[in-house]
């Protein structure tokens, strides 16, 4: 499933949101200049990475937690700690048989377990009987992470968050305060991460792959993860699931493509980049679902469970139960570290995407705050931070679930069913067409024909991505179920949260309508004809795209603000420029 919607909606979206910020040089905000009507598709991409932000650093928290934790001689979570474990924790549930448990004067009783004769729960004498009775022995990892990380045992849902846990608060003050310093660095330049950077998690997620294939019982998890299931294949649910990890995993309608691309070259290869983003991207999530799977068929041998319950929906195995795993590797510690800041450094890197994409619309929108990075960054993510501080309450886990289930998922389907029919029906497939063949020529990556790549582009663009996407966003809503443990109150705020993404569009096409013209047939025209600054920045790019379509405007009116040191206002001006600088507008200090 995963790979088929990989090629049907992964890789031409990815494709198309590549292709749209490298020609126009310009972020989520100011690319839609095809059709001004679609402007509040920025919106709604700019809304979706603030809420994916808020609970996605929350990750990065919970791993500088651990990551914290683990500078000991000995990791905390290996044994049951009668500070925070219960008696169902691993080590406080002993297995004695039924003689044992007679010798020691316990009453047997007929769900497998042992009590004393004050009625505590002292031993069992049949783990297979407990279990059937829905009586399981926790692991000490398990424990940990719910009673004294996140505190969630002590919430009965999402209308009881109760208090604000000190320590998970410093830890996502920690993790924001990474971000900050990233993005506000005025010589940073985002796209030239350094090497280490980049490749430091992968080097250690092939020697943790490289370590789960030496654990006895690793064959469990992966003959799991291997076999098939053809009665899957008939579970619409199952589809969605793949298609909204998809978009997360790529990043897809959340402006963050676009927002990368903006850097590049106008003749780079976007084709060959779009290639190398899907395959690193699938082959690391086949990698990291084998080992987490391998540690997985560990954990099952160990407590001679089968691999369903270790890998059940409800777990979140690379906190709850993966800890767990490191404790009985060699050098514990050492293991410990290397894997919470494999997952501290894959986090921020993802963060870095989503900050910087709200970061480019607001800078965009209000281009007098460029010269103020130093300004800006720290107070955005200051915002987010405390809009993000009830996800630090015992209670947290819930909120965050329900920011997943509302201020993503199905709205990215929707969001791209929008961007592909404004490009490939309003914009046109035609002019498209020529654009790319303007930056890409008519030999691709890998020398593709370019007659194989607007056959794939117009089947995927214009009729396979919407149709499907349509048909699960219908499924969806006809199938909705309301969130577990959850009010009517925080139901209705998880919508309120879905319908300002889809208001976005929807009041910001309306806005541009209204504004476009007096009459109703000069509204239409204006507001869905391209801009004479349409397209890339430097003149010498225009020039090209010009070769290839004959109607495209090389030196367009643009405004250009020009500012006075220590005035407070700026005049605005109109002028036919001589030359660009890499955005659309240009910003000069005199």
């Amino acid at each position: 499933m995963y790979t088929v919607m990989l090629f049907i909606l992964g890789f031409p979206i990815c494709f198309l949101e590549m292709f749209i910020g490298q020609f126009t040089s310009s972020g989520p905000a100011t690319c839609w200049k095809f059709a001004r009507i679609f402007k509040g598709i920025g919106v709604a991409m700019f809304l979706m990475s603030m809420f994916v932000a808020i609970y996605y650093n929350m990750y990065v928290g919970w791993s500088a937690y651990y990551l914290y934790a683990s500078l000991t001689a000995a990791l905390p979570w290996k044994t049951c700690d009668p500070e925070w474990s219960s008696q169902f924790c691993w080590t406080n549930l002993p297995v004695y048989n039924k003689s044992h448990c007679s010798q020691l004067g316990l009453h047997l009783q007929q769900n497998g377990t042992c009590y004393s004769s004050g009625g505590k729960l002292v031993a069992l004498y049949s783990e297979s009987l407990a279990r059937f009775y829905n009586i399981k022995k926790d692991l000490p990892s398990k424990e940990y992470l719910y009673k004294q990380v996140l505190g969630k045992d002590f919430s009965t849902g999402i209308s009881d968050l109760g208090p604000m846990r000190c320590r998970l608060v410093f830890c996502y003050l920690f993790a924001w305060m990474c971000v900050a310093v990233k993005l506000s660095n005025p010589w940073n330049q985002f796209a030239k991460n350094s090497l280490l950077v980049i490749l430091f998690p992968y080097i250690i997620l092939l020697m943790l792959l490289g370590r789960s294939l030496l654990l006895p019982g690793h064959y469990i998890g992966i003959n799991f993860f291997m076999q098939t299931d053809y009665s899957a294949l008939r579970n619409v649910e199952a589809w969605i699931e793949a298609s909204i990890h998809i978009f997360f995993t790529l990043s897809l309608c959340l402006g963050g493509l676009i927002s990368l691309a903006r850097r590049n070259k106008f003749t780079n290869d976007s084709v060959r980049d779009t290639f190398i983003v899907v395959s690193v991207n699938y082959f690391t999530s086949i990698g990291s679902a084998i080992m987490l799977f391998s540690f997985g068929g560990y954990i099952s041998k160990l407590m001679d469970i089968p691999i369903e319950d270790v890998l059940s929906t409800d777990s979140m195995f690379v906190f709850d139960m993966y800890p767990y795993v490191l404790t009985k590797l060699p050098l514990p510690v050492f293991w410990s570290i290397m894997s919470f800041l494999m997952l501290i450094m894959f986090g921020l890197n993802s963060q870095f995407v989503l900050v910087d994409t709200c970061l480019q619309c607001i800078m965009d929108v209000f281009p007098n705050t460029r010269n103020k990075k130093l300004v800006v960054v720290p107070s955005l993510c200051g915002v987010l931070f405390l809009l993000g501080l009830p996800l630090t309450t015992n209670g947290g886990i819930y909120l965050m679930d329900m920011m997943h289930r509302y201020g993503g998922g199905w709205c990215l389907m929707a969001v791209s069913i929008v961007e592909c029919l404004a490009i490939v029906y309003v914009y046109g497939m035609e002019r498209l067409m020529l654009d790319i063949e303007s930056m890409l020529g008519n030999q691709v990556c890998f020398c593709l024909p370019e007659f194989i790549l607007n056959m794939c582009c117009i089947s995927s663009w214009g009729i396979v991505g919407p149709l499907i996407s349509s048909v699960f966003i219908g499924y969806t809503v006809f199938n909705y179920k309301q969130y577990r443990s959850s009010v009517e109150m925080f139901d209705l705020f998880g919508w309120l949260m879905l319908s300002s993404i889809m208001l976005a569009i929807f009041v910001t096409a309306v806005i541009v309508f209204y504004y476009s013209g007096r009459t109703f047939k000069e509204r239409i025209y204006k507001s869905t004809i391209p801009s004479s600054d349409w397209g890339p920045a430097l003149i010498e790019n225009r020039k090209l795209v010009a070769l290839y379509n004959p109607n495209f405007v090389i030196e367009p009116e643009i405004e250009v603000i020009v500012c006075q040191p220590k005035i407070s206002s700026c005049d605005v001006e109109v002028l036919r420029p001589t030359w660009h600088s890499r955005s659309t507008m240009m910003f000069l200090t005199i």
